[in-house]
């Protein structure tokens, strides 16, 4: 656990520039509409769910020619249906599709296929059928979907899948459709006894075939298509053991490595630290998902890593690539993203893994990590974590956006929730709710909602829906009774985000010593009173790095005027009640109070609207409020207050 110390300081707060309680609550609604672009998706892929696949392939570590033939088993869900529709890419020949030996019509349409079945079927039935097929898969890029190449660095030749997010089709007829998530498969690669060939799940054994053999790999959990792989190299396999604390058995570690004596002596070092990260992602996350199976890598000559179920295929080791591919068995394959536009399920959590375990092991390395993302984002003010074009994989995977953005952002709702114990109890909550299912951004959302008693629509409205993010410039002066500073703050933005509400650090260097204190941010300009008679020397922003803002400008004002009132708006750092839900709509209830306590809500121009007597715990009325920022006051603290119509 990470534990930050906030010197207490007394704090007295007045907004010094008037707010409209219109604008500033209306952003703590969802109300981010995008001009989507979606992939598309033939409507009668929707008739069935798949149960199991069996792919039985020949492949060769050479080129990118594949032969062979996949098995298909699905349950009707529509309510009738004669028409088993999937995706194959048209360089592929379809010799034949048979159901129970039976050779079926078929008519082609580009990729897609349209397979008129021995019957109709009705909803909750089931049918099978057998697609055989050859052909070499189209070249390409990154996202190949099927590739072969040589590994320039070592001199070994492979073939590898990746088929996130729309390529799955490149080597196998399939059905890309994200929640559909098929509940078994089984992979058989016949290769040459040279090669070896990895997959997901469990190796049941090596089939010899005269000069070929096959490699038998079997799952029993569900997956997404995208995650389904195969790996053809001239492999050595370099596999241990690590025993997971909560787990009866020891989990296999098991590696694919290129049979090249300095590659082994090359990534050792690095291979060997996946036992400390698997070990720390389960105490952090939960138990590793795919414990019964294993989990492992596969190389293939490939800039980066892809997160395949239980066997991650990748270009080479670093401890960054294996813990984010690695803590993808959590985000994205125990729990995979509902959409493509919310793949900040996936990869947001995965850049942040990287982070998290560099905690462990070296924290300044940690901080440099966090200004690498935060300088990436601020390159440019546009785009939102939540994808707006799913028709373009470059767009899905922005470096800047999904990765970067997305990582600062949890980095950030962490600093907002102000406790880790909370923060990773939501996420294993979060890994046990959907585990094997799929997830939206908005069922993160939800889930964190249930579990703290507050309303966090602002939140994700402003850092995930929204774009851009705020700049901090501070004035400050020394006055008689303490000293002020005025923190105004200006969004890259603002057709998005007028204003991004939230706290903030300030460290201030006194002239005798130095102060961190929290504030929270409800204005674009705001007025804090210190009532310490030492005077200031500097204020730092956000020095420790925990909320994605852009470097402003701090300066000694000695134009600022101290309030009249200094007494109205007290704030304390450490609230001594709980105050939920906040925001709220018809009501807020508040708890932990000691003795009887008078209470009193007013709105941020000090206007009271209501008071009343609270004895441990009470449920208060705010249904007649209008929508808007107020304080409520009990006993002789202030603490901000917001409410909003849904």
């Amino acid at each position: 656990m990470t534990k930050r110390i906030l010197t207490t300081v007394v704090l007295f707060f007045l907004v010094f520039q008037g707010i409209s309680q219109d604008s500033e609550c209306s952003k703590f609604k969802s109300r981010y509409i995008l001009n989507k672009k979606s992939e598309t998706v033939n409507l009668g892929e929707l008739d069935y769910d798949i149960q199991y696949v069996k792919l039985d392939l020949k492949l060769t570590n050479k080129n990118q020619y594949i032969t062979g033939n996949v098995l298909t088993k699905a349950k009707v869900v529509s309510t009738v249906t004669d028409k088993w529709i999937f995706e194959l890419h048209s360089n592929f020949t379809i010799d034949s599709i048979k159901m129970n030996s039976k050779k079926l019509s078929f008519i082609r349409n580009g990729n897609y296929i349209t397979t008129t079945l021995d019957k109709q079927y009705s909803k909750n039935s089931y049918f099978e059928g057998t697609i055989f097929y050859n052909g070499f898969s189209p070249s390409g890029g990154f996202f190949n979907g099927y590739s072969s190449a040589s590994s320039s660095s070592w001199g070994t030749r492979a073939s590898w899948s990746l088929s996130e997010p729309f390529n799955a089709h490149h080597w196998w007829p399939s059905k890309q459709v994200l929640t559909d998530l098929i509940d078994s498969s089984d992979v058989w690669i016949t290769c040459d006894t040279s090669q070896m060939a990895g997959s997901n799940g469990t190796l049941q054994q090596i089939t010899k075939l005269d000069s070929l053999h096959r490699f038998e790999w079997k799952n029993r959990t569900s997956i997404a298509y995208y995650l389904i792989s195969v790996a053809v190299s001239n492999y050595i396999d370099y596999s241990f053991t690590v025993n997971i604390p909560g787990i009866s058995k020891p989990v296999l570690i098991q590696n694919y490595i290129y049979n090249n004596p300095k590659t082994l002596e090359n990534f050792k070092t690095e291979i060997d630290k996946t036992t400390d990260i698997i070990k720390f992602f389960s105490e952090k996350y939960g138990i590793y998902p795919f414990w019964k199976d294993k989990y492992g890598h596969c190389m293939a000559p490939f800039s980066g890593g892809m997160e395949h179920q239980t066997m991650t295929t990748l270009g080479l080791f670093n401890t960054n690539l294996t813990a984010h591919e690695l803590a993808h068995q959590w985000f994205g394959d125990n729990v995979t993203c509902k959409s493509w536009r919310d793949i900040w399920i996936n990869e947001g959590f995965a850049r942040y893994s990287e982070v998290l375990y560099s905690e462990k092991t070296n924290p300044g390395y940690a901080r440099s990590q966090m200004d690498e993302y935060h300088n990436s984002v601020l390159t440019d003010s546009s785009g939102s974590v939540y994808v707006d074009d799913t028709t373009n994989a470059l767009r899905i995977f922005s470096s800047r956006l999904t990765y970067n953005k997305g990582a600062a952002v949890i980095h950030t709702l962490r600093y907002e929730i102000m406790n880790d114990t909370v923060f990773f109890d939501i996420i294993k909550k979060f890994q046990i709710k959907f585990s094997f299912k799929n997830a939206s951004i908005a069922d993160f959302r939800d889930l964190l909602e249930k579990e703290t008693g507050k309303n966090w629509h602002y939140f994700f409205d402003q850092w995930l829906y929204g774009e851009g993010y705020p700049t901090y410039n501070i004035h400050y002066r020394t006055y008689d009774k303490g000293n002020l500073i005025l923190v105004k703050q200006k969004t890259s933005k603002i057709s998005s985000i007028k204003l991004f509400t939230g706290n903030i650090d300030l460290k201030i260097k006194f002239k005798s010593k130095d102060s961190l204190i929290r504030v929270k941010i409800v204005s674009d300009s705001q007025l804090f009173v210190i009532k310490n008679t030492d005077s200031i020397k500097s204020i730092q922003v956000d020095p420790n790095q925990w909320v994605l803002n852009d470097t402003g400008y701090v300066i000694f004002d000695s134009t600022i005027k101290a309030p009249a009132n200094v007494g109205f708006g007290k704030i304390i750092n450490k609230i001594n009640y709980k105050i939920y839900p906040n925001p709220c709509d018809d009501y807020f209830i508040v708890t932990d109070i000691k003795n009887e306590s008078k209470w009193e809500i007013y709105s941020i121009n000090g206007k009271k609207f209501s008071n009343g007597i609270c004895s441990k715990e009470c449920k208060i009325d705010t249904s007649v409020l209008p929508e808007g920022m107020y304080y409520i006051k009990i006993n002789s603290s202030y603490y901000p207050l917001c409410i909003i119509r849904e």
